[in-house]
């Protein structure tokens, strides 16, 4: 099987079974937001932010690394084993021992246990990191699909059972535990790859270097895109930081997961062509081309119906959530399109300019929470919406050229997405205004906006742009 058809191939296992679990997914989480408390999401929030630090030390980068790298041996391997699961020993003592402290400083005393659980999570990802980075080498993504299918099933299941059975936020404390270990179960699993822990440093210099590199670029990804988390925790409460993650949570539902699919084939694919910018260049181009005509319609509709879909979905009580949802949802496919740049960046052997961006992302995005968060929740979300994309444009300036593109040709392959989205929201505000003279269920009002939506997106790109519409219908259908 050629390059080509291999990543075609992995495209739509990884697409198929994660569209499929997202369904079930989406309608747990709906289903878990409407029984839990906004104060409750809060407290996770914060439990996520400061565990999440640690997991992006926990991998220091070697699953990249094994992935990039041309050539492999079993000692290597065993090597990085040993030290996946000492810095993991390691950084649970220090989470475990910082609990009372991170607790005091937000003044959350439920955090100390949470913290001291959820940390549990940094033992048994270096179980995953090797087995893991073997099935993405191999681009063997339908076994990897298959086991993120059954470990977002459990997750959901066992979530919403210890919510019905009363247990609060801990229903999504012990959620992410068993995420983590079904996962590591299956992966071991699926890549039959032995592998016993060798503790010894030598010979890993060149790949602890390039894991160096990818970890230094995610602990700056996490300073300024979780600094308004610890923002708002810290100064508006956990009230508001439990509406805002879970605005946080809708807007991101695509993004993960497109996102995830194009970041694990797109790394393998573009490190066996990393040779040949031309070839690089041309599938780079399709990727945006193909992920615009995708990312733009969906994420607009979820800005223009997020008044209704948190009434309806959520209820009431999440009201604080509507426009931290707009904000973030139009700022989506930007965070899309910039997203599979990192990927075709470590896959030529150059994570360093993505570590350039995320460098002046931390200079402009923690100040403009900061700022942001005088005028409240509203303002931290238009923080993002008025800063976000002069950071897409820093990361542009800097990864194009290498990858063999202009600045201008990346953004074409944007224009008509662009604008058959901008039609489609003003067909969908419109509807809105028809609507409200009548006396519509606000689930009726939500179905008949997103149908209006869907036949208007689709019908302006028909008309607008007949090769774009072939050529993804194609590639979905596919």
């Amino acid at each position: 099987m050629n390059l080509r058809d291999q990543v075609l191939s992995s495209l739509r296992w990884l697409s198929a079974v994660r569209f499929s679990g997202q369904l079930v997914s989406w309608a747990i989480t709906i289903v878990v937001i409407r029984l839990l408390r906004p104060e409750d999401y809060g407290l996770m929030a914060l439990a996520t932010l400061v565990i999440g630090a640690f997991q992006l030390v926990n991998e220091v980068g070697l699953g990249s690394a094994l992935v990039q790298k041309e050539e492999l041996d079993q000692r290597m391997l065993e090597q990085v084993y040993g030290l996946l699961l000492a810095t993991g020993v390691a950084l649970y003592l220090v989470a475990f021992l910082a609990a009372p402290s991170v607790a005091g400083y937000f003044e959350e005393p439920q955090l100390t246990p949470i913290l001291r659980v959820a940390g549990l999570q940094l033992l048994l990802m270096p179980l995953e990191v090797v087995p893991r980075s073997m099935l993405q080498r191999r681009m063997e993504f339908r076994k990897k699909s298959l086991v993120e299918f059954a470990a977002m099933l459990a997750t959901s299941l066992s979530t919403l059972g210890l919510v019905l059975l009363g247990m609060g936020v801990w229903a999504l404390v012990l959620g992410e535990i068993v995420s983590v270990f079904a996962r590591v179960a299956g992966t071991r699993w699926a890549a039959r790859h032995p592998c016993r822990p060798r503790f010894s440093l030598g010979g890993l210099r060149a790949v602890v270097a390039f894991g160096g590199v990818v970890t230094a670029d995610r602990i700056l990804w996490f300073v300024y895109s979780r600094t308004d988390v610890f923002v708002i925790g810290k100064l508006l409460g956990k009230e508001p930081l439990g509406a805002y993650s879970v605005a946080v949570n809708l807007a991101s539902l695509p993004t993960n997961k497109i996102s995830g699919i194009l970041s694990e084939v797109g790394f393998s694919a573009f490190s066996r062509i990393q040779d040949d910018r031309p070839q690089v260049a041309r599938q780079l181009r399709r990727v945006v081309r193909v992920l615009a005509f995708t990312s733009f319609p969906v994420f607009t509709g979820i800005a223009a119906i997020a008044p209704e879909l948190v009434e309806v979905a959520l209820g009431d009580e999440w009201r604080l959530a509507i426009f931290p949802l707009q904000a973030l949802a139009l700022i989506g496919p930007l965070g899309m399109l910039g997203g599979i740049l990192m990927p075709a960046l470590m896959g030529v052997g150059r994570p360093d300019l993505g570590l350039r961006a995320r460098v002046i992302a931390c200079i402009l995005m923690p100040g403009a929470f900061l700022v942001g968060a005088r005028w409240g929740l509203d303002g931290v979300a238009m923080a993002w919406l008025i800063v976000y994309p002069v950071q897409f444009l820093v990361v542009l300036a800097l990864s194009l050229p290498v990858l063999g593109l202009t600045i201008r040709a990346f953004l074409s392959e944007m224009a008509l997405p662009l604008l058959a989205s901008a039609v489609m929201g003003v067909a969908v505000i419109a509807t809105r205004g028809v609507l409200e003279g009548w006396m519509v269920p606000g689930w009726a009002v939500l179905s008949a906006l997103v149908l209006v939506g869907a036949g208007v997106y689709l019908a302006s790109t028909a008309a607008l742009g007949r090769r774009l519409f072939t050529e993804s219908l194609d590639l979905l259908r596919g």
